[in-house]
């Protein structure tokens, strides 16, 4: 007798809801165990130099650090606004995700390496078919060399994405040039969806994240209806730990019962994680690569998740350790330092001897507890600015009507917040009214609907399948006669934006003819617009 696929997943659910209990199917934060870094061989002290010297970073906001040995997590920061419970968009760190469902795939004989891409997708061939592109393999697209030119725009002006790609030219024969291209990675996520009869995304769900308890996930998915694959994955900064541990551990898992008993399973195939982590490609103009996942020339057998804007999972075997960080880091800007951090400053100081925690650990703590970003008025006096008291030099509420805007606000008002303690924002956008509360001393949380900022790699279908409302924390500070400054973070995303009003009257009197610039994260080219009080 067959068994419906549906009935299929039922079965493996209420399996694994056996062998793991209820904590795989709650909340997710806080269910990896905790220990202090001396039981694991590190000073405490140490740790703390380490995540201070990712906070003073320039050009970038730490987001979360999350720092594991031996499967239990020694160290964790969340910079105020940020919070554990956030989730976060991953970009290409999306990609090893996809690399664990083919593994998947193959163990269920769904797929093979060796198979053909051009046989998934006959009905979407070009007319005629080069040897070239019919003999690309699932292996060439997991380890970059496809032959396929790169071309980071397609998605975002096309629709067709597969039939589009089918259709170019390739330059070079399969399996010899490394070119990095997140399309490589959407092609196989369609695959999977051919030869499974699922989305990528669906077909992980029961297979991957249920099993480690990862339920506050969501992935982007293309106007085809096809999971991104190569970016699009949001989730939360000890989800990224727990499957950087997976794969330290050879895709096994082992989950706590609420009866304090333990179980473990082989969620992904030993064999297959071990040739993910396999360099596959030297790559002469960096690291080289496995399936998709970077090799640390750092240290040997180390691995890294990497996506852009700085979302990093670091894989070290030698130390036993799994290192997450969360960030949004300015243009340009590979991350080189954090690495350097980690290699340099953190991984020396691990040793196998545990010792006593002391005082430094609880000035690890005190740290963690009281890390925070900037705020508007901290970011006014690095400007060498000298933001007033917080009282406002300007009569309020004041409304205004704005000019078109990379943030899609149509008209805003500038409002004391209930408690006079923060200043409120108002904003009309396409999505309705959203009123964003800025703090001055400190962050004030607010939840919108508006879609924050995509910062890089828009598509179409952008955000489709992602979770709102969105959360923000904002601050402000007023600077010279009648210029408000405001920082606001969405802190269940990635992006934020600096807002200077310049309400550019005499004293007392209505703004009219006044500007607004918006900056978003660390663009060197914000833009300024004229402002209409209404």
């Amino acid at each position: 007798m067959i068994i419906p696929s549906y009935v299929r997943h039922f079965l493996l659910l209420c399996s694994f809801a056996a062998l793991f209990g209820a904590t795989s199917i709650h909340a997710q934060i806080n269910e990896l165990p905790r220990a202090t870094p001396e039981s694991m061989g590190l000073p405490s002290d140490r740790l703390r130099a380490f995540m201070d010297t990712l906070l003073n970073l320039p050009g970038t906001d730490i987001h979360s650090v999350m720092v594991m040995r031996r499967g239990k997590v020694i160290g964790e920061m969340y910079p105020r606004p940020f919070r554990a419970r956030y989730g976060h968009t991953v970009y290409s760190a999306s990609k090893t995700f996809t690399a664990a469902a083919v593994g998947l795939a193959i163990a269920e004989n769904r797929l093979r390496l060796d198979d053909r891409l051009a046989v998934f997708f006959p009905e979407q061939l070009p007319a005629e078919v080069s040897e070239w592109l019919a003999s690309v393999r699932v292996r060439d697209l997991l380890t970059m060399t496809s032959g396929f030119p790169a071309d980071w725009n397609m998605r975002s002006q096309h629709d067709e994405w597969v039939k589009t790609y089918l259709s170019r030219k390739l330059t070079s024969r399969p399996g010899v040039k490394f070119v990095y291209d997140s399309i490589d990675s959407y092609l196989i996520s369609a695959i999977i969806q051919r030869a499974t009869g699922l989305s990528m995304m669906d077909y992980l769900r029961p297979r991957l994240f249920q099993p480690l308890g990862i339920t506050e996930v969501a992935w982007e998915e293309s106007p085809e209806g096809v999971t991104a694959g190569g970016w699009g994955l949001w989730l939360q900064a000890e989800s990224l730990a727990k499957f950087g541990q997976l794969l330290l551990n050879g895709g096994r898992w082992t989950a706590n019962a609420p009866d304090s008993s333990v179980a473990t399973r082989q969620i992904l195939p030993e064999s297959w994680v071990r040739n993910m982590l396999t360099r596959h490609v030297d790559n002469p103009k960096g690291d080289n690569y496995g399936y998709h996942i970077w090799l640390c020339a750092e240290s040997d057998g180390a691995t890294r998740i990497d996506g852009a804007m700085g979302q990093f999972v670091f894989i070290i075997p030698a130390k036993e350790m799994v290192v997450v960080i969360t960030q949004c880091i300015s243009s340009g800007n590979a991350g080189r330092r954090e690495r350097n951090a980690l290699f340099r400053q953190l991984l020396p100081a691990v040793s196998e001897r545990p010792t006593g925690a002391g005082k430094s650990y609880q000035r690890l703590l005190n740290f963690e507890r009281e890390a925070a970003l900037p705020l508007a008025y901290e970011q006014a006096e690095d400007e060498g600015l000298k933001p007033s008291p917080k009282s406002s030099p300007v009569s309020l509420p004041i409304s205004f009507s704005i000019a078109d805007n990379r943030l899609g606000w149509q008209a805003a008002e500038i409002s004391e917040g209930v408690d006079n303690k923060h200043l409120n924002i108002t904003v009309t956008t396409a999505e309705g009214k959203q009123t964003i509360a800025l703090g001055y001393e400190e962050w004030a949380e607010s939840s919108v609907t508006a879609r924050p900022p995509y910062s890089i790699g828009s598509t179409r279908n952008s955000f489709s399948n992602l979770p709102g409302p969105w959360t923000t924390g904002g601050s402000y500070a007023w600077t010279g006669n009648r210029q408000l400054r405001a920082t606001i973070h969405f802190t269940n995303w990635i992006s934020s934006v600096n807002i200077v009003f310049d309400l550019n009257t005499p004293a007392g009197a209505t703004p009219t003819a006044s500007t607004m610039t918006v900056k978003e994260n660390f663009s060197t080219s914000p833009q300024t617009v004229q402002i209409t009080a209404i």
